[in-house]
């Protein structure tokens, strides 16, 4: 997807995955998120976001073939993370929980608040009750794509 979601590129699948997400008790508007996340780069980074569109879609690309394969990427980029982590730090409980529980690709899900994670369905052993106890996650949905 690009733009702010108008725009499709059609890959082909991937592997089959066990997807976890995520929705903690707090919500972000997208409107919202974006007008905060342009005041925190203009701030932070000069007055833009870290990559331009085709820098952006390089690294999208990276990161489908790697996925694409069933290799381990950990956290997944996303502009909205840092802006975002400056207010809620449970995100990082949430990604340590990941890479423990050997999910090959995690993040934040837009502009947020959900997150999610990706595990191999060959070998994966998630262990839902490393998120369950986790105070500030609302609501967790996993599921299978064993095709």
């Amino acid at each position: 997807m690009q733009g702010v979601g108008e725009k499709y590129t059609y890959k082909a699948s991937f592997p089959p995955f066990k997807i976890l997400v995520a929705i903690p008790e707090w919500r972000v508007s997208t409107p919202w998120a974006y007008a905060e996340v342009d005041k925190f780069y203009k701030i932070a980074e000069g007055g833009n976001f870290p990559l331009d569109e085709e820098k952006s879609l390089d690294e999208a690309e990276k990161y489908y073939e790697a996925l694409s394969r069933g290799e381990n990427v950990g956290l997944l980029p996303n502009d909205f993370y840092p802006w975002l982590f400056g207010m809620h730090s449970e995100y990082e409980e949430f990604f340590n929980a990941c890479k423990q529980s050997g999910a090959i690709a995690y993040g934040l899900s837009g502009s947020g608040s959900s997150v999610f994670a990706l595990f191999n369905s060959e070998d994966a052993c998630v262990k839902l009750s490393d998120f369950e106890k986790m105070q500030w996650i609302q609501q967790i949905l996993f599921w299978s794509d064993d095709r």
